[in-house]
């Protein structure tokens, strides 16, 4: 790894720090199901969601969870990772921006474009947009019950 990598990956590690307040790491499950109208995202104030049925027919040959994520106008989802899942996301919205952020890099992603993340790789999404942004997040493989690990998430 050169020099500006390792710059890049201690840049990324000092911004998810921030964005969990500089607390110790520790992991706070999300008790809540996926539900099928738009509702409010639990404990966000602008962000909403709702279920996409891919896993709705039992067809044995989809083996994914969907939804689509309404993510408010300088919105912040908090670093979280999935234990047991992949996480693919596709923005909808045109003329938007998210800055994404993991242990190793800070990224910009603007529409059409997607990212995907692995088993246990946490992450976070700011909305950079002044408007809502919809994403389309599936996850790998399906979900029994939606699934997702905070790191020390912050009292709003």
């Amino acid at each position: 790894m050169d020099i500006k990598q390792r710059l890049e990956k201690a840049r990324a590690t000092a911004e998810m720090w921030r964005l969990v307040g500089y607390k110790p790491i520790t992991s706070e499950p999300v008790p809540e199901d996926i539900p099928f109208i738009r509702t409010l995202y639990p404990g966000s104030k602008n962000d909403y969601w709702h279920k996409v049925g891919l896993d709705d027919a039992n067809d044995e040959h989809v083996n994914a969870t969907a939804c689509i994520y309404d993510l408010g106008a300088g919105s912040v989802f908090l670093p979280h990772f999935h234990i047991n899942h992949t996480e693919h996301f596709i923005i909808l919205t045109p003329n938007s921006k998210l800055k994404i952020v993991t242990y190793d890099y800070i990224k910009e992603l603007t529409f059409p474009n997607a990212i995907n993340f692995e088993k246990n790789e946490p992450h976070a999404v700011i909305n950079k947009s002044n408007h809502r942004v919809q994403l389309l997040v599936i996850w790998q493989p399906r979900m029994k019950k939606f699934q997702l690990e905070y790191l020390n998430k912050k009292n709003a």
